[in-house]
């Protein structure tokens, strides 16, 4: 499933320590992205412009739990919906 977020970094940022994923936040000005790396190795990219969240490598724990949490909103949230096989958060 491809993620978009369409939130603010600092609700990503809240969404990862929900997760239970510590790790550190920095900011790719060529690539105008954000990328998360956890302390278990994990990396995160998300494109604020456009609202996509990738994850490099193989599936880890805050792949899975982000997914799970984004699906878990897309039927709490009129916020938050499903459009082919992507959750999306605005």
């Amino acid at each position: 499933m491809k993620l978009k977020y369409k939130g603010s970094l600092s609700g990503l940022q809240n969404a990862t320590l929900d997760c239970g994923v510590f790790g550190d936040w920095s900011w790719n000005e060529r690539e105008r992205l954000h990328r998360f790396r956890s302390t278990e190795g994990e990396i995160m990219h998300w494109w604020p412009s456009t609202g996509t969240v990738l994850f490099q490598g193989r599936p880890g724990p805050l792949q899975r739990r982000l997914t799970t949490v984004f699906t878990r909103l897309v039927a709490n949230d009129d916020g938050v919906h499903l459009v082919r096989s992507r959750a999306i958060i605005s």
